[in-house]
């Protein structure tokens, strides 16, 4: 009887015998890993043709290509960055000249109330007209016209004051300023006069003719 050392040892020859036989009778697809036999030239699963692939088994035949790529990047890499920095720049500028007004409350306020000055100011223009540039002592000669004006601007949290200005002589009435007084401490003060330009200010004070515009 032989030793089991030996047929152990016979068994594993005779495996290794046939896969070397297998082996040189066989050949892999390098597309689908199928086994095919030796000499095919097209797999019969994946249909890849059984040349090497210019990529395949060389030492690095893709070396000028990627050559290339690499120097397209460095060539090109720097103006892409400039052209992104730009294009977000520009993108920026449109967002903050676009972008909603950030519209509070006491501005709106502010808003209506010069509305109410200026369409109350071409009623006294109206006025002028047919009194040979002469305005009124008080807005109750105006009619019911301005009173919606007033109104309005009564609703946005104003008082609209007229105050006429006579020469020193006590002339006919050349002139006149209207104020439009907040009733909430920190609304604008409004002011406007003949010339039909509304001025306001933040000041604890009434606006005057030598504030800024509105």
């Amino acid at each position: 009887m032989r030793p089991l050392g030996a047929m152990v040892l016979s068994l594993y020859w005779a495996q290794m015998s046939s896969r070397n036989a297998s082996e040189a009778t066989s050949a892999t697809c390098w597309s689908c890993l199928v086994m095919l036999a030796l000499g095919t030239q097209i797999c019969p699963i994946c249909g890849a043709d059984q040349k090497t692939p210019a990529c395949v088994g060389a030492s690095d035949p893709c070396q000028p290509e990627l050559d290339a790529v690499r120097t397209s990047v460095r060539h090109w890499g720097p103006m892409g960055v400039v052209t992104f920095a730009g294009f977000t720049a520009l993108c920026c500028i449109f967002w903050y000249n676009l972008k909603p007004p950030n519209v509070t409350p006491d501005l709106i306020a502010a808003q209506v109330a010069a509305q109410s000055l200026r369409q109350v100011r071409e009623c006294l223009s109206t006025y002028s007209l047919s009194a040979k540039d002469t305005y009124p002592p008080s807005l109750d000669a105006l009619g019911s016209t301005p009173n919606l004006s007033i109104q309005t601007a009564a609703k946005a949290g104003y008082d609209v004051v007229y105050t006429p200005e006579s020469a020193p002589s006590g002339g006919p009435i050349r002139t006149f300023a209207i104020v439009a007084r907040p009733k909430e401490t920190e609304y604008l003060k409004l002011y406007i006069d003949d010339s039909g330009v509304v001025r306001a200010t933040s000041e604890n004070r009434m606006a005057t003719a030598q504030d800024s515009p509105f």
